[in-house]
C-alpha cells in the first residue's frame, strides 16, 4: 500500500516542480539595430525585429530579424545587473543553435544585446 502512495507523491511533486519552473513566453519588438565589432559601432539600420523569449514552453530565445529565425538555447540562470549609467538589465548565457558557440543575451527595457565575445548586436525600440 505504501508503494503506490510513494509513486503518486513523487509524481505530484514532479508535476508541481515543472509548473513552478515554467517560463512565461513574452515578445519584444524592435525597429532598428547597431553592431559593435572590434569596438566600432555601426550606423543604425532600420528593420523589423521580433525577439521571442521562452518560445513554445521552452527557455529558448528566438530572434526574427532575417528570413531565417535564429534560435538560442538557454544554458544559464537569469541574473540582474545595472550598467555604470544606471540602466537595469537581465542577462542570460545561451548557446547559438547554428554554431554551438556561447553567447550572452542582455535585455534592457528598450533594447536587447547579443554578445559574441566582445562584439555584439544591439536591437532597439
Amino acid at each position: 500500500m505504501k508503494k503506490p502512495l510513494l509513486i503518486i507523491s513523487i509524481a505530484l511533486i514532479s508535476i508541481f516542480g515543472t509548473i513552478c519552473n515554467a517560463q512565461k513566453t513574452f515578445v519584444e519588438k524592435y525597429t532598428f539595430y547597431v553592431t559593435n565589432v572590434n569596438d566600432k559601432i555601426s550606423e543604425p539600420k532600420y528593420a523589423t525585429i521580433t525577439v521571442i523569449f521562452n518560445d513554445g514552453d521552452t527557455t529558448d530565445i528566438v530572434v526574427y530579424a532575417t528570413d531565417i529565425p535564429k534560435r538560442f538555447y538557454r544554458t544559464g540562470k537569469i541574473t540582474k545587473g545595472k550598467t555604470n549609467g544606471g540602466y537595469e538589465y537581465q542577462v542570460v548565457t545561451c548557446v547559438d543553435s547554428e554554431t554551438g558557440k556561447q553567447v550572452e543575451i542582455q535585455l534592457f527595457d528598450d533594447a536587447c544585446r547579443i554578445f559574441m565575445g566582445t562584439d555584439y548586436i544591439e536591437y532597439d525600440k
